[in-house]
């Protein structure tokens, strides 16, 4: 007879992982996404200064624009009273909101040389759809007050908040201590125009109360005017917002560098340092720690 052969499992076990074999592979693990988390992170932000230069090109080039537009002018960078009109060609009229304050503003009075592309203020899309949900008048307020990147309005244009349109501080300091025409500035490429900037809250709707995350403001200080008025040190990551007003509301997003758009057109990212140096924000200055005497004093 022809034997049938039959499977018999063998006996003896098999052999399983021990726990110091399993230790070492949960630590080499370990180990690798150390290595890589670090590496993803900084990508992450280098990512996101490409983001934030390619916006500020976009805004450098409208203001460029307005300029070659008015006769080679500064956008003013801030005053009460100011028209703008909407994306439909209307005069901006607010009702619960001060008109005054919102065009006095430079996002609605640059929007047009951008085609309205709201995306060049608000790059979080969610919050951009957010804000559109918004009644007509707080989302016209909230894009004047809270734009990705803050205006050098102080110098560039002037502010009247900073003496801008001051007869006693155009005598003391001479009718070019605000860079009015853009041909006037002697160094272009190192003027600061346009900071990424942040602020210390979200947008609140007075009517609903709603509170969208959006962060962003409309104009920056430089770290000197009178005298020194930033903080010594950054903020950490962890109270960059809660700081925001002890620094001129400058961002450093990601990888402790704020990125800047020049009156040459150019964008880059400036570190901690790079941002203290007046040289960069006013076109009289001549040293790092410049300031301005006290007008009549």
């Amino acid at each position: 007879m022809v034997p049938v052969w039959q499977y018999k499992p063998s006996s003896a076990p098999g052999r399983a992982f021990t726990l110091i074999e399993l230790l070492v592979v949960i630590s080499i693990i370990g180990l690798l996404i150390g290595l890589l988390v670090p590496g993803l992170g900084r990508a992450r932000a280098s990512a996101a200064l490409v983001r934030d230069e390619n916006l500020a090109r976009q805004l450098i080039a409208g203001y460029l624009e307005y300029a070659s537009d008015h006769d080679d002018r500064a956008m003013v960078g801030y005053k009460a009273g100011l028209g703008a009109k909407d994306e439909f060609g209307q005069e901006i009229v607010l009702q619960q909101y001060s008109t005054a304050a919102a065009t006095g503003r430079y996002p609605w009075r640059l929007a047009p040389y951008l085609d309205f592309t709201f995306n060049a203020f608000v790059s979080d899309q969610r919050a951009l759809d957010e804000l559109r949900e918004l009644p007509r008048d707080e989302f016209i307020y909230a894009m004047s007050e809270g734009p990705r990147f803050g205006l050098n309005a102080t110098f560039l244009g002037g502010d009247a908040n900073e003496y801008g349109f001051d007869p006693a501080a155009t005598q003391a300091w001479g009718a070019n201590w605000v860079v009015r025409r853009l041909t006037n500035a002697s160094r272009p490429s190192d003027l600061f125009t346009f900071v990424s900037a942040t602020r210390q809250h979200d947008f609140q709707s007075i009517s609903t109360g709603r509170v969208i995350a959006h962060d962003g403001f409309f104009r920056v200080r430089s770290p000197y005017f009178l005298q020194r008025r930033w903080a010594a040190e950054p903020p950490s990551a962890q109270n960059a917002r809660a700081r925001a007003a002890t620094i001129g509301n400058v961002h450093f997003p990601a990888l402790g560098r704020a990125v800047v758009a020049c009156v040459d057109g150019h964008a880059e990212a400036v570190d901690w340092k790079g941002m203290q140096d007046m040289r960069r924000w006013s076109d009289q200055a001549d040293r790092a720690d410049w300031t301005l005497s006290v007008p009549g004093q």
